[in-house]
Formats: C-alpha cells, structure tokens, sequence
C-alpha cells in the first residue's frame, strides 16, 4: 500500500524500521535462548560464528517477513484492489466531512485537469470511473509525499508503522507455532516440572519456557486490527497533505 520509495537497501531508515525490525522482535526469544543455552553470554568470542549465522539469517528473514506481509496486506487491507486512501476521497466514506472532502477534491483537481475528480455524490454516481480517479490522484500524492519524509514527517511516520504492524502480522503465525512447539520441548527437558518452583524459583531452569511463553502471548496480542486501525491512520494521514 505504502511503499512507494527508492530503490530497496539494506539498511535505510525504511527497510530497517518496518522490515528488519518485525524480524528481529520475532527472533529476539532465540538470542536469549542461544545466550542461555550455549553460554554465549559469558564467552561471547566462543560464538562469535553463532551470532553471526544469527544476523545473516535475520537479514534473510527481513525480507521474507515483508513478502508475507504483502500477503497479508491483500488479504485483510486491499478492496477491490482499492487501498482505504482511494476509499477515503469518496463521498459514500464518512471519515472525512463533505466540505473537507470537498476541498481536498479541488486542490487534486488543480494539479491535474485529466482527472475531473467528483464534488459531490450526484457527480460521483454519474462517474463509473471514479475510484479510478480517486486511486490515480492517491497515487499522486503517495509519491509526493513518501519521496518527501522530511517535508512529510507525520505521513513517513505513519508509513512505518504501518510497515512494521503489517510485517509483524505477517510472520506471527510461524512465531506462534514456533514458539509454542520450543515451550512443549522446554516443558518435557525440565526434570519434575512443577507450578510451585515455576514462580518461585524459576531461574534457570524455567527461563527459557517463561521466556517462550511471554513470547507466545505477547505476538498472539498482534491482531489484523492492529494493522487496518494503522492502514486507516496512514490513509488520513496522506490525504490530509492536501492542506499543505
């Protein structure tokens, strides 16, 4: 929906924010689990290969996490190939009022004459290309104000965080079950495993199931809502530049 960028690179402000770190959240319990595990916190220049098998496999999984968000941002975001911004501009929306609408409407108009947007329901009903239209000047102004973070900050910062919610959820069902097949190992490699010394003495012997299942919990709390609330925040936020 959003990414209408230069070319992609490794470590920009952008590919690092929303793609790079949803990975790296996810993959946070298994630097702990190595730490834990193989002593790499104490003797750090023993696993100096670990860690960097780590990083490369975190680079490999940032760009894996944005293809299935992109997967999931057609299936929970996309409307007849519309995003919510094309949706927006629509007298049949009701998030902005008619005479903003109307206003914003007429300043797209100004900056190109082929599109003779709608200004008001009547001519929308008559128009059956209008969210044609309205998808061609959205796309105007995505390029004019994601190319311009500095002259743009709050659309840039809505753009990232949109990117990384809808990463995030893209990966959170091989999280849930990657997380929850390690709590069944840990639960059956801890000899006489009891609820009492669970929460009164669980470290170390517990650390890495407590950590596993925080882990489960805290990524299950990451719904498609989260992600439209954000897509919907992005899509305000892009068309009210209109004002500017």
């Amino acid at each position: 929906m959003f990414e209408k960028l230069s070319p992609i690179k490794l470590f920009d402000d952008y590919s690092l924010k929303a793609r790079f770190m949803p990975a790296f959240i996810a993959t946070i319990p298994f630097l702990f689990f190595i730490g834990l595990k193989f002593g790499i916190l104490h003797n750090f220049s023993n696993y100096k290969v670990v860690l960097s098998l780590y990083f490369c496999t975190l680079t490999f999984l940032s760009y894996k996490t944005r293809n299935l968000g992109k997967e999931i941002e057609k299936k929970i975001i996309l409307k007849n190939n519309f995003f919510p911004t094309t949706y927006m501009l629509s007298f049949q929306n009701s998030t902005f009022d008619t005479f903003t609408k109307k206003r914003y409407l007429k300043f797209l108009n100004t900056q190109n004459e082929e599109w003779k947007l709608p200004l008001s329901k009547e001519e929308e009903n008559n128009d059956p290309n209008y969210l044609e239209k309205y998808n061609s000047a959205i796309i105007w102004l995505k390029n004019r104000a994601n190319n311009n973070p500095k002259k743009y900050p709050l659309v840039y910062k809505e753009l990232v965080k949109y990117g990384f919610n809808r990463n995030l959820l893209g990966i959170k069902n091989y999280c849930l079950l990657i997380y929850f097949l390690v709590v069944i190992w840990e639960y059956y490699q801890i000899k006489l495993f009891t609820f009492k010394e669970l929460f009164t003495s669980p470290w170390p012997e517990y650390a890495v199931f407590i950590l596993f299942v925080i882990s489960f919990l805290a990524i299950l709390s990451h719904t498609k809502k989260n992600v439209i609330s954000n897509a919907e925040s992005y899509a305000r936020t892009l068309i009210e530049t209109c004002d500017n």
